[in-house]
């Protein structure tokens, strides 16, 4: 029997790819991955991908990226494979596996109940529904449905126990980052904040849970706010653990941290740039109740404040709307007018929708304010899609360097998307400035996306990610004043320049702060590589030192005072003991720790770290914070699934319990 199940598995692995022989080859198999060979490259390149049985993601990714003519034939054969699949699928019916004896015990069902509920952001109504009542007593006949008082007792144990696990977790970690921003939705408006930590034995592995998520009643003041802030910390006794707290650039958060900052000084920026603006965005609500006064705060201090660095890259992207070269104006108007066009159609009609999909095979990507690169994502889109022509199967990787790669522009297939639709064709310089645009706007969107991630990211990778981003711009500006330059590159020149003065302004000082540049240096991958003047390497090496020393200096009075503790003072030191030193040289000519690091090659791994372990207390001091504030973002989206117009009586405190629990799963 286990032959023939081995066997039966063998056969649906080799026949769930066998649409797909028009494109693949299999040319090999390690346990779960099988190895294609691609038919469409040229035979030379010999270009094979890997794939799980279960999913054909990177084929269909390799068919996107490299032969994009062939993706709509592609997915129709993906489809065809699966509505045959569907067809011959049978369903097993439960009783075959119940066999009708009970496998759970009451308990275990109300947490399953409790988890569903969780899990999927459902009201608790939903435990009275007719068909959900009727799932439960088909699966378990002899059981009984909780109640939905039963799952509120349940959700609100479960709430406390998370909590609790919670504080007994922060109770051991020294050093933790907060992010916090405020969002609101029907008619209420919330502060959430997440914690972050790293891992004391493996410093790559970050712990990241929601705090909170509570109601501001009034107007959203920098007072409030900090009041908000300060209550969370106090509760959770996080207050002198939190080395900093990360938010946006708005005015009413900058204000909070400069005026109750623990040591009164200036977070992170000046204090020109809030005073006018913070003034008038916090009395732009004419009719807003004005906040009672910071008398309930104990401890008026905030920690460090941090600004989202995602926020602020998204800011020069905005400042390339304020380029004033007439020329590049002039052609970024016509083409933004004719790309607004189709994606607005695409956007407000399904048959148009419908109609670019069916000849393009793949469908336009439209702007969305909500998303930081969504301009950039669109005009990357509508610049693949601008290589698309009428040829059939016109690859890119067989053109020979006796041919141009640019497909002719009357061939495009753009252009009938956009006689169908009886819009301007694009013409061959727009086309071309499509194509330089993307390019030009690409190391910034990748630098944002390296910022704003969560788990792969520590405030070490700040600098470097600004330094390589200068580097990717002097680069195409270098290239723009080439004679040999392209039309499209020569327009986007104001846009590199631009984008390099937006970078020198609203990021001047920051590669010079001393927590990014040792942040910068404590990560195996950069170490010092980011570094380009030798003279710097030298300052930068002697500032790790010091610092190092410092560690040093902090551990040796800790040790003498816990000698005089033990000691009680009543022991007496022989003198003989300070005096003769004979065979104990002092200066042993070996390599420091920090020399051995940094000289050792850079690696994208923490290895490292198992043998200098006072470098990785050095690395979760200055990497626990975070550089942008994109995860407590990310919770916008689980808060609109459960605060919706239709649940708009969700009590407060329900709301925050489900949000919280429904984050915190994974904890």
């Amino acid at each position: 029997m286990e032959a023939t199940a081995a066997c039966r598995r063998q056969s649906s692995k080799e026949g769930s790819y066998n649409h797909l022989r028009e494109f693949y080859d299999k040319v090999g198999e390690n346990g779960n991955n099988l190895t294609f060979l691609c038919k469409l490259c040229p035979p030379a390149v010999k270009k094979k991908i890997s794939t799980s049985v279960t999913s054909s993601a990177n084929l269909k990714r390799h068919i996107e990226l490299k032969h994009p003519v062939s993706l709509s034939r592609y997915v129709q054969a993906n489809k065809k494979s699966k509505d045959s699949q569907d067809r011959s699928s049978t369903q097993i019916p439960l009783t075959a596996y119940s066999n009708g004896v009970d496998v759970i015990t009451q308990p275990q069902l109300d947490n399953l109940v409790v988890q569903y509920i969780v899990g999927d952001l459902l009201p608790l109504r939903k435990v009275e529904s007719p068909a959900f009542i009727n799932l439960i007593k088909g699966l378990q006949p002899s059981k009984k449905v909780p109640s939905r008082k039963k799952v509120q007792t349940l959700l609100n144990k479960k709430y406390k126990e998370n909590m609790c696990e919670l504080k007994t977790e922060l109770s051991e970690i020294d050093a933790v980052c907060t992010t916090a921003d405020c969002w609101s939705a029907v008619n209420k408006a919330f502060i959430e904040i997440t914690i972050h930590w790293l891992n004391k034995t493996d410093v790559s592995k970050r712990h990241s849970v929601v705090l909170a998520c509570r109601q501001i009643k009034g107007a959203h003041t920098h007072d409030v706010l900090a009041k908000l802030l300060t209550d969370v910390y106090k509760e959770f006794e996080i207050h002198n653990k939190v080395v900093c707290t990360v938010t946006d650039n708005a005015a009413n958060f900058v204000k909070a941290f400069n005026c109750f900052n623990f040591d009164q000084t200036k977070s992170e920026d000046e204090d020109e740039q809030v005073s006018a603006f913070a003034a008038a965005s916090e009395s732009s609500d004419e009719y807003a109740m004005e906040p009672e006064p910071l008398s309930g705060l104990e401890h008026s201090s905030l920690p460090p404040h941090r600004r989202c660095m995602a926020h602020t890259l998204n800011l020069v992207a905005k400042d390339t709307e304020k380029v004033s070269d007439e020329r590049y104006r002039t052609m970024s108007r016509a083409v933004f007018a004719k790309a607004s066009a189709l994606w607005n159609l695409v956007r407000l009609s399904t048959t148009a929708s419908d109609a670019v999909e069916e000849k393009l095979g793949i469908g336009f990507v439209v702007t969305n304010d909500m998303r930081w690169n969504s301009v950039f994502l669109a005009m990357e889109r509508l610049s693949r899609i601008a290589k698309l022509t009428t040829k059939a199967e016109m690859n890119v990787a067989e053109v020979t360097p006796k041919n141009d790669a640019t497909p002719l522009h009357d061939e495009l297939l753009l252009h009938t998307v956009s006689d169908e639709f009886g819009f301007c064709r694009f013409s061959p310089q727009e086309v071309e400035f499509i194509h330089m645009f993307a390019d030009v706007m690409r190391p910034l969107a990748l630098a944002l996306n390296i910022l704003q991630a969560e788990n792969n990211v520590f405030l070490g990778y700040l600098a470097p990610t600004i330094v390589q981003l200068q580097c990717h711009m002097n680069d195409l500006l270098y290239e723009s004043r080439k004679p040999t330059a392209v039309e499209g590159l020569i327009t986007c020149q104001p846009l590199i320049k631009t984008i390099l003065e937006s970078l020198s302004t609203r990021l001047a000082g920051l590669l010079e702060k001393r927590e990014h540049i040792l942040s910068a240096m404590l990560v195996p991958r950069f170490k010092l590589d980011w570094v380009q003047d030798e003279e710097k390497c030298m300052q930068y090496r002697l500032m790790l030192r010091r610092e190092f020393q410092t560690l040093d200096s902090d551990d040796s009075a800790a040790r003498e005072s816990g000698q005089a503790q033990s000691s009680g003072g009543s022991d007496k030191k022989d003198p003989a003991e300070s005096f003769f030193r004979f065979n104990k040289n002092t200066q042993v000519h070996k390599k420091s720790e920090v020399d051995a690091y940094l000289d050792a090659p850079t690696t994208d791994g923490f290895d490292e770290y198992m043998q200098f372990s006072k470098l990785r207390r050095l690395f979760i001091q200055h990497n626990t914070a975070l550089p942008s504030s994109a995860p407590v973002e990310r919770l916008f989206s689980i808060g609109g699934l459960i605060f919706r117009p239709r649940r708009n009586w969700l009590a407060d405190a329900n709301f925050e319990k489900q949000l919280i629990l429904n984050a915190n799963k994974k904890f």
